[in-house]
């Protein structure tokens, strides 16, 4: 099934009063780190890979559309709504899938800004010198499952990321 198809299944299915103008679109992006990211800016759903678990991966971000940036408790709610609707749908093996990834994101530790901050350097060093503050928080971004726009959200990193970089030249 193509991309656009199962963005509009999975919306259809699972969100049907969401976005009901169909302001947001999906595509597939090539240069980019993490499967997939919620674009708030843009009304985008931005995946990079397309396979078996496309699905999850919409439903994942969308969540985010709906919930907003991070894995905390509203979007464990919305995920947990969806894995309802999942199961009455026949769809048990997909449900199961939400909760689990649900419970990876409950299990997970928290991640400070200064943690982040702390990958700058690392990012800057494997991109090069010349390292975007995008392509740096798409790096850091994936190292902690986090979107780029979260990084680029967090406080201090865009200051870090400056300072790091005049100090490297």
């Amino acid at each position: 099934m193509s991309l656009r198809r199962e963005f509009q299944q999975v919306r259809k299915t699972f969100f049907p009063r969401w976005d009901r103008a169909k302001v947001w679109k999906c595509r597939k992006v090539y240069d980019f780190y993490g499967a997939a990211c919620c674009c708030f800016d843009t009304k985008e759903v931005k995946v990079s890979v397309v396979g078996d678990n496309l699905t999850l991966v919409l439903i994942h971000e969308i969540c985010h559309a709906v919930g907003g940036t991070g894995h905390e408790e509203k979007w464990q709610r919305r995920m947990e709504k969806v894995a309802v609707r999942a199961e009455r749908v026949g769809r048990s093996e997909l449900a199961a899938q939400i909760r689990e990834e649900i419970q990876g994101y409950q299990e997970m530790p928290i991640i400070t800004a200064a943690d982040v901050c702390s990958e700058i350097d690392v990012a800057i060093e494997s991109l090069e010198s010349e390292a975007t503050l995008m392509q740096v928080a798409e790096r850091v971004g994936h190292k902690f499952s986090i979107s780029p726009e979260q990084v680029l959200a967090l406080k201090g990193f865009k200051a870090a990321f400056a300072k790091r970089r005049r100090c490297r030249k």
